[in-house]
């Protein structure tokens, strides 16, 4: 009698280590838990900081697609204007650049700055404010790249000098394009120089149409 009361106290009692087989697979289980969810955390927060990247570059590579933009329509308006300048008007070609530069930065900051309150149910976003901001450093660059080039030439040569400066910055532009699309140099400089031709023709219709 006394041996089966051992035995039955030896098969209730608990293991070793204290802990019930039962209670041991739920401890199991909630530390498995545990684990995923802590995996799953990881994943969301990697997940996340991978999204702001992607976005944080999307919003890079839009401001620089508005600062382009904006360089090569100056760029072009400035060959416009200087295709149409009588040779009398030729010796304040610096600020004949500037004027019409800052001109049209201006117009186009005006009607941006309308557009994005239109957009915006009467606001300006942060993301506005960087746009417009790309837009004139592009207009200031183009504007500072023909000045440099009359300011390096000759007098006699300003005129010239400007067209060329203008005129390399939309044929390197176009260059830029196609190496980007994967086109070979060759294939990227015809392609520079169809993009310089078409804004040339563009300047000229231009000028026809105003009357120049």
């Amino acid at each position: 009698m006394r041996g089966a009361v051992i035995a039955e106290r030896g098969r209730l009692a608990l293991p070793a280590s204290g802990i019930a087989p039962a209670d041991r697979r739920a401890s199991g289980r909630a530390v498995s838990a545990q684990t995923t969810v802590g995996r799953c955390a990881t994943m969301s927060s990697m997940a996340e900081g991978a999204s702001a990247r992607a976005k944080s570059g999307e919003d890079a590579a839009e401001l620089r697609k508005e600062s382009y933009t904006m360089a090569l329509y100056v760029a072009v308006c400035l060959l416009a204007a200087l295709l149409a300048l009588p040779e009398a008007a030729r010796h304040h070609l610096i600020g004949l650049i500037w004027g019409i530069t800052i001109g049209l930065a201006a117009a186009h900051f005006f009607a941006f700055k309308i557009s994005a309150r239109l957009i915006g149910a009467g606001k300006v976003q942060a993301r506005d404010i960087e746009a417009a901001g790309a837009q004139l450093v592009g207009a200031a660059v183009v504007a500072a790249l023909a000045s440099v080039t009359i300011l390096v030439l000759p007098a006699h040569l300003e005129y010239h000098a400007a067209e060329f400066g203008l005129s390399g910055f939309i044929a390197v532009s176009g260059y830029a394009v196609a190496r980007r699309g994967g086109a070979g140099r060759l294939r990227a400089t015809v392609y520079g120089l169809v993009v310089l031709t078409l804004a040339t023709a563009i300047a000229v219709v231009k000028n026809v149409l105003a009357g120049h």
